[in-house]
């Protein structure tokens, strides 16, 4: 909900200076969220999407694209099948944990 609360401002032009209006005051948007993905969810507010529905888009194209890129980036550098897939599985498994 704080993703979606935060693409929400920035979609909408509220985030004047870098500063999100929001729990209990504010905080400085850079200390606290990753910005490509925030951007992205921002974009597809600002296109009418849902604040919630833009921001849960990403994070499952995210779950699905970085373990895929990261087999075919593995493989175009030399990597055997199987560790580029043992790689892959990893990062899928270690994804939701770690940022």
């Amino acid at each position: 909900m704080a993703h979606a609360v935060v693409a929400q401002a920035l979609g909408s032009g509220r985030a004047a200076g870098g500063w999100i209006d929001a729990y209990n005051g504010g905080f400085p948007l850079g200390l606290h969220y990753q910005m490509p993905a925030l951007l992205v969810a921002a974009g597809l507010v600002r296109l009418g999407v849902h604040a919630t529905t833009a921001v849960q888009a990403v994070g499952l194209v995210g779950s699905f694209a970085a373990p895929m890129a990261f087999a075919a980036s593995a493989r175009w550098l030399g990597a055997r099948w199987f560790a580029a897939v043992a790689g892959a599985l990893l990062l899928a498994w270690m994804q939701p944990f770690y940022e």
